[in-house]
């Protein structure tokens, strides 16, 4: 379990907390996630800044609004 209530996170903190989560996994145990290792040296996007700034209004637009409401 990532958190008890995610509507009360900010955006991009599941995020953040399952990509820690899978770090400390893979350094605990990483003979099966080495089939991995070239997924992770992809080069960002060079509008990365662009992609997040959508990604976060649509996210607020779709689960933020009814939520509050």
């Amino acid at each position: 379990l990532i958190c008890e209530n995610a509507s009360l996170l900010n955006f991009g903190e599941i995020t953040e907390k399952h990509v820690h989560l899978f770090e400390n996994n893979l350094i605990q145990n990483p003979a099966p996630w080495l089939w991995t290792h070239k997924r992770w040296k992809r080069t960002p996007p060079a509008d990365f800044n662009q992609l997040k700034t959508t990604q976060r209004e649509k996210f607020t637009t779709t689960f933020r609004s009814s939520v509050r409401k």
